[in-house]
């Protein structure tokens, strides 16, 4: 993964990065399920198997992809203040 090689992510990063590619992963399949002729294969399962595979190399499963989730949308966001209206 580019991410992982090129920009040097931190496993942190990374953990997000897969965690949103597993929420997007059932619009994936039914939006873009069918093999593309261009390149031979269906792009949902090919981003499935990215997904399987960079989460084989940083020891992680698809259960804790969803508790980084559950944790991340749990975690308060920094907010910045509103302009005043004057």
């Amino acid at each position: 993964m580019e991410a992982r090689h090129t920009w040097a992510f931190p496993p942190e990063k990374l953990r997000l990065l897969l965690a949103g590619l597993l929420e997007l992963l059932p619009w994936l399949h039914q939006w873009h399920s069918a093999v593309d002729p261009n390149y031979g294969a269906s792009p949902a399962e090919s981003i499935e198997a990215l997904l399987d595979a960079e989460c084989h190399d940083l020891g992680l499963t698809r259960v804790d992809l969803n508790t980084t989730r559950m944790t991340e949308s749990a975690a308060p966001k920094e907010r910045k203040p509103r302009a005043a209206l004057t």
